[in-house]
């Protein structure tokens, strides 16, 4: 697994304070089982995430504006035999859609 990132800080007001952030997440490709089966094998991918953040020291009051999987690649995250005994079964789930928030953190 391979994470980078850029982070930049911004004064905005004497009490207001801002930074941007982006990082890109990669993990390579897997063997999702034991025996390393190449049907089981995930490949590699890489997502991309960000973050605003705005610090309002008046009003004790944090806003956080972020986005996880920005690009929305659809990725094969796991790939397993569904059970014990159950040849030919296959197991396969992939990684969230593109999601998107707002976090607000109010200090007393």
């Amino acid at each position: 697994m391979v994470i980078l990132g850029l982070q930049q800080a911004f004064k905005i007001s004497d009490d207001v304070y801002s930074y941007a952030m982006i990082e890109y997440n990669y993990l390579g490709s897997m063997y999702t089982e034991a025996a390393n089966d190449p049907i089981s094998k995930a490949d590699g991918y890489g997502k991309i995430n960000a973050r605003i953040y705005f610090s309002f020291e008046e009003y004790d009051t944090d806003i956080i504006l972020w986005g996880r999987n920005i690009t929305d690649k659809d990725n094969q995250g796991l790939i397993s035999y569904a059970a014990p005994l159950q040849s030919a079964k296959l197991l396969s789930f992939y990684s969230e859609p593109a999601t998107y928030g707002i976090t607000v953190k109010i200090r007393f």
